[in-house]
């Protein structure tokens, strides 16, 4: 290896893509390959795998769904003896719990990148005390952490004052994810007619997401919009309550469950309307996408979404678990073709100027080096 590069060990909780993987997918395989060399730890295998070895990319797995393993800490120690890197990039919570301390122990320069803070609704009040104890310690033992949202940064300074924090804002390939006609292919094979109108949410079906709020409002509009269609795209421990609320509502024949696809981007350009419910988010990436291909987008007015999103501007917000208010945003898009045309060309400037991978990637190659001197 070239003396001059510096080696990056990212560690990432699973092998299979969500926001956080597809972060780590785009930073290292956009990191510039004559001044970086990055190898990737997962505890679990999957697409991110998949694809990160086709770009070139070592991996490791150590297979654990555990959020804190310490009977994995030797095997994680092997690893980094091995790779020897300059900088342990640990992204997210669960990365951090597996192998923070045993980066500390091998004293490598650590870089915590928070995919959202642990700490959040639905928790029981002792869970959230010890997790932000967990989440103190990672701000304190970490050389720096980066956030992607003002929103997160503002926490962790809240949690450790004096915690060495930097915000590079979530971001997305831009130029990737461009307009671009109707996929009328993959319309086709998901079973829909080209008149059909498509109402989505790619995103996990799990708590955070809270899809169960997005099922209900499409069931208020339903009758109304004769030819709109909902499909979510994604698996997830509510996918059987899922079925269940869509069978009780009598809708069945409306709403579709695909798995993850890794045609995201063909995906997108055949949408009317992209949705996301979150109860709590960073600035989730699969927003980014859909405003960056001029999809109409819809989402929940809570912290880090609303840095991107505004309502009115670039699209529609509204109070989180309020399937009313959802359904109501949902049919003033339907109704209002050109004032959705005219927010969402907005939302792609957004992207372009705010939230643009080339912007993501510069500021890690300006951190990693100055970390590395430190």
């Amino acid at each position: 290896m070239d003396d001059k590069k510096i080696k990056i060990l990212a560690v990432i909780r699973q092998g299979e893509f969500g926001g956080g993987e597809t972060y780590l997918y785009n930073l290292s395989t956009n990191l510039n390959p004559e001044l970086f060399e990055t190898a990737v730890l997962s505890y679990s295998d999957g697409n991110l795998i998949r694809m990160l070895n086709e770009k070139g990319i070592k991996t490791h797995i150590l297979n654990s769904s555990l959020p804190f393993n310490v009977l994995k800490y030797g095997e994680v120690k092997k690893i980094i003896k091995a790779e020897n890197p300059d900088i342990v990039h640990l992204h997210g919570t669960r990365a951090c719990s597996n192998a923070l301390i045993p980066a500390k122990q091998m004293k490598k320069k650590i870089v915590y990148t928070v995919h959202g803070f642990s700490v959040h609704e639905g928790s029981l009040a002792l869970v959230n005390y010890i997790k932000r104890k967990i989440e103190k310690y990672f701000l304190k033992n970490a050389n720096i952490t980066v956030c992607g949202s003002e929103s997160d940064y503002k926490t962790a300074k809240g949690l450790i004052e004096k915690a060495e924090c930097k915000i590079i804002k979530n971001s997305i390939d831009a130029d990737y994810y461009s307009p671009i006609p109707k996929n009328l292919t993959v319309k086709k094979e998901l079973g829909y007619a080209d008149s059909d109108f498509i109402i989505c949410s790619l995103a996990r079906l799990t708590f955070q997401k809270d899809p169960v709020t997005l099922i209900r409002a499409f069931s208020k509009i339903e009758s109304k919009f004769k030819n709109a269609k909902l499909l979510f795209v994604g698996d997830g421990e509510l996918k059987e309550e899922c079925l269940n609320e869509v069978k009780e509502l009598g809708i069945s024949g409306k709403v579709r469950f695909e798995t993850f696809r890794p045609d995201v981007k063909e995906v997108l350009s055949m949408l009317d309307i992209f949705v996301l419910p979150s109860l709590w988010e960073v600035v989730p990436l699969g927003l980014l996408e859909a405003m960056s291909m001029e999809i109409p987008s819809i989402a929940t007015e809570i912290p880090g979404t609303n840095e991107a999103l505004k309502n009115e501007e670039n699209g529609l917000t509204f109070p989180k678990r309020t399937s009313d208010e959802l359904a109501k945003c949902i049919s003033t898009i339907i109704e209002n073709p050109e004032k959705a045309k005219t927010m969402a060309i907005k939302a792609r400037q957004t992207v372009v100027n705010n939230y643009n991978l080339p912007d993501l990637v510069k500021s890690y190659e300006e951190l990693f080096p100055y970390l590395n001197k430190l």
